[in-house]
């Protein structure tokens, strides 16, 4: 209507749930139904991000705090590795969203703890800050997915879903 203050909020499983009239509706817990669902999405990025912030948070204990041009050699590094693997991967890739394996061990993503040894141990091999904000950002990349996508390969032939 036009006029109306009020709005509608959506609900979790897009339904009308209440009319906003100013009045605080009460929270209800999520559905536990979705939270499967949830957790197929968020396996990747949760696992990418971990990596990535502590990978970052690994090269700042071994250099210190970074400056603009050493934040920047992290980002262009992490970018370079995904573009790398984009293109040994090319003839491969597919326009469809990638599923984890059935298995519920594939939801069990640790690979992060994989990933900041070998990014730790990358970092304070190299000298300078500047390399080695880009190593750490190519490390944290390059081993994320490829580990990851071992692991799915792994669960997927060996594990009964």
């Amino acid at each position: 209507m036009v006029g109306d203050n009020r709005t509608v909020r959506v609900s979790v499983e897009g339904t009308p749930a209440v009319l906003d009239d100013g009045v605080e509706p009460r929270v209800q817990p999520p559905s536990g139904r979705r939270l499967p669902s949830v957790l197929r999405t968020l396996v990747i990025p949760q696992g990418y991000t971990l990596s990535i912030a502590g990978s970052f948070a690994l090269a700042m204990q071994r250099y210190g705090q970074p400056s603009p041009l050493t934040a920047y050699a992290f980002v262009a590094g992490a970018a370079a590795a995904f573009i790398g693997l984009v293109l040994i991967s090319w003839r491969t890739i597919r326009n469809e969203a990638v599923e984890p394996p059935a298995a519920v061990l594939a939801l069990c993503n640790g690979v992060p703890l994989t990933v900041l040894p070998i990014t730790g141990a990358l970092a304070h091999l190299v000298p300078y800050a500047l390399l080695g904000f880009l190593t750490a950002g190519f490390s944290a990349v390059a081993t994320y997915v490829a580990i990851l996508a071992l692991f799915w390969s792994v669960i997927a032939r060996w594990v009964p879903s």
